[in-house]
């Protein structure tokens, strides 16, 4: 019986397929679990922890070959969790005591998780779930690996905690969909289907409850639906719209001749590469900051260089906007300590943090001067609110350039942009436009700030919508902005890659959109679909309402 489930929209997407939950709870894997001596449990353990993190990092090769960095990364780093010496050191001493490999495996790391859970930082918080996650692989793996078969057909993977080995074992081709139990938008399972380009969408528990195993689905990410049951019709204008979206590339073209250029967010110079083949023209934001997570020392100008001359390389003639190292906030790294503050998102972040550590940034510079040598290299410095840091960056990068010409190294000054991602930057667009040679309005830190939620927050996700009118006007104030100074202006954060918005963004001014490589085709078809005269009479219009849910209603 048809029945209709709504939910929030975690990847943009329309696609049909069958429920599979991957795993059974560990309680009833462990069922059958024969505890040994103290001497034998610890080898039992040993031998399973090897085997898990064997099998995650085998998983992320096979995914960093396919271009799936994020999905990479996540794996490789449930692996050194696996074998976290501190965990494993807690679980020793509770087999010790009388309990089984399987048992203790699974206390030691929840005591671990509940500790981070407990931090007052949402990016720990997230951690807390690896922790268990990896922990229940380990487990798994001692109970004789039981798990769900895949079923055959297109497959949508339903599930609480749906874990990177679990996503990575469906074969790309196979794998339709995605939905969570709750949880934010920034979860790992998101996350991995942007990269995708599936669709995902997030339910309440009640909603939920309402899926069994097989039952046909779906799954609608762009209005955060999942359809049980749908109709023969229903399925079938799904599969169509999904395969006119993917034979879409080329300029963003709309109705009435107006073109919009669409480039693509990467983390990595694979995904830059990968993005172009997709359509993107060149990158609107490389986040330099994935070469820097999970590992304990910092990159050097060498690594760098090679990473950022790849991605440049990969973008021929169009532009390659590589923003600096943005750290703090809910970004932390090992290697670049940023004292505890109690509100880290109003602290020391994005280019606050890079001028209080000279040595790191100069090292950047270096690699992207260089860089920019090779190809249409731009240079992005994120939280920017006063023009002086941008003016205080320039002056180090002089200062660099000279040093490179010296040692003999062939290197130029790129193009230096700021981010706009606070209202103080948005109002005084016109200021910091006089130092900028380009901006990048990044929509999820200025709506957070704009409307005092936090992006990370489940509680607040409504009232932290992009399109409230407050944000929009903020950005068109931007882009007006930088179209009267004469330079260019990219939105990259998740509003771009939203098809409601992408129309109206387009009718601010002269703007680029950028995003996942994923929703490029959705975008391009959406703004396809309409003139560039009637998405001016929706952004007027949008600008008068009261909030952005009304603003959605009316856009859809």
């Amino acid at each position: 019986m048809r029945k209709e489930l709504k939910g929030s929209g975690a990847s943009e997407g329309i696609a049909f397929g069958a429920v599979w939950f991957p795993a059974k709870g560990i309680s009833k894997i462990a069922e059958g679990y024969k505890k040994e001596d103290a001497q034998r449990e610890r080898e039992k353990l040993d031998s399973a922890v090897k085997r898990t993190a064997e099998r995650m990092n085998s998983l992320a090769d096979s995914a960093r070959k396919r271009g799936e960095t994020a999905q990479a990364d996540v794996l490789e780093a449930h692996a050194m969790i696996a074998e976290d010496p501190l965990i494993l050191e807690a679980a020793d001493k509770l087999i010790e005591e009388g309990s089984g490999a399987q048992e203790a495996i699974m206390q030691a790391a929840e005591e671990q998780a509940k500790c981070l859970a407990a931090i007052d930082d949402e990016y720990l918080k997230e951690r807390a779930v690896d922790v268990r996650q990896a922990a229940h692989e380990v487990a798994t793996e001692l109970c004789g690996g039981c798990r769900g078969p895949i079923p055959e057909g297109k497959v949508v993977i339903a599930g609480v905690d749906i874990e990177p080995s679990q996503i990575a074992a469906v074969p790309k081709e196979q794998l339709a969909a995605i939905i969570i139990c709750g949880g934010t938008t920034l979860g790992h399972a998101c996350i991995l289907a942007r990269e995708r380009g599936i669709p995902a969408v997030s339910l309440r528990e009640d909603a939920f409850s309402s899926l069994s195993s097989e039952m046909g689905v779906l799954v609608d990410g762009s209005c955060g639906v999942v359809i049980v049951e749908p109709s023969a019709e229903e399925i079938k204008k799904a599969e169509k719209t999904a395969v006119s979206e993917e034979a879409l590339h080329g300029p963003a073209v709309m109705r009435d001749g107006a073109e919009v250029t669409l480039r693509a967010n990467v983390g990595n110079a694979e995904e830059a590469v990968e993005s172009q083949k997709k359509g993107a023209s060149g990158i609107g934001l490389f986040r330099s900051e994935f070469l820097f997570i999970g590992r304990d020392s910092l990159p050097d100008e060498e690594e760098q260089y090679e990473a950022y001359k790849k991605a440049v390389e990969a973008c021929g003639k169009a532009p390659c906007i590589i923003r600096t190292l943005d750290v703090g906030g809910d970004k932390k790294l090992p290697a670049f300590p940023i004292p505890k503050e109690d509100n880290p998102f109003l602290g020391v972040r994005g280019i606050r943090a890079e001028l209080r550590n000279e040595t790191v940034l100069r090292t950047q510079l270096r690699a992207l001067l260089r860089a920019a040598a090779c190809g249409h290299c731009a240079v992005m410095l994120p939280m920017v609110t006063n023009p002086s840091e941008i003016d205080r960056v320039k002056v180090i990068a002089g200062e660099e350039l000279m040093a490179l010409k010296e040692e003999g190294k062939e290197a130029v000054l790129p193009n230096f942009g700021a981010m706009i991602e606070t209202p103080a930057a948005a109002v005084c667009a016109e200021n910091i436009a006089k130092h900028a040679g380009f901006f990048s309005i990044g929509t999820n830190d200025l709506a957070q700030y704009t409307l005092a939620a936090d992006r990370t927050n489940e509680a607040v996700a409504d009232i932290g919508d992009a399109l409230h009118p407050a944000v929009l006007r903020l950005i068109k104030h931007t882009i007006e902005a930088a179209n009267a100074a004469g330079i260019p202006v990219t939105i990259c954060g998740e509003i771009a890659s939203d098809t409601l918005a992408a129309p109206i963004l387009a009718a601010m001014g002269r703007v680029a959109l950028s995003m996942g490589a994923g929703s490029l085709s959705r975008v391009r078809s959406a703004l396809r679909a309409v003139s560039m005269e009637e998405a001016g009479e929706k952004l007027e219009k949008a600008l008068s309402l009261e909030d952005a849910k009304a603003v959605r209603e009316f856009l859809k």
